[in-house]
């Protein structure tokens, strides 16, 4: 049993290095968040442009693409 001259343990000293590394991994935390969002918008970006050059072909040579399968027999499929 604790007397009064006895001061409580305080728990600063005992998870000290727990706390340091959380601090530490707060620190660097925006920064990892940045690069998955840069990766993302890269990606999306890509996908777009990617996405819309084979709709302006498709658009542009469709006619085409369609008669090459029509005279080959496979215009049902397309």
């Amino acid at each position: 049993m604790a007397t009064q001259a006895e001061a409580p343990a305080s728990p600063r000293h005992l998870f000290a290095d727990a706390r340091q590394r959380y601090i530490e991994s707060m620190r660097l935390l925006p920064r990892n968040r940045i690069a998955p969002a840069a990766t993302i918008a890269f990606a999306a970006l890509a996908l777009s442009a990617a996405t819309g050059f084979a709709f302006s072909a498709w658009v542009e040579k469709g006619a085409a693409i369609f008669m090459t399968y029509a005279e080959a027999g496979l215009a049902w499929c397309f």
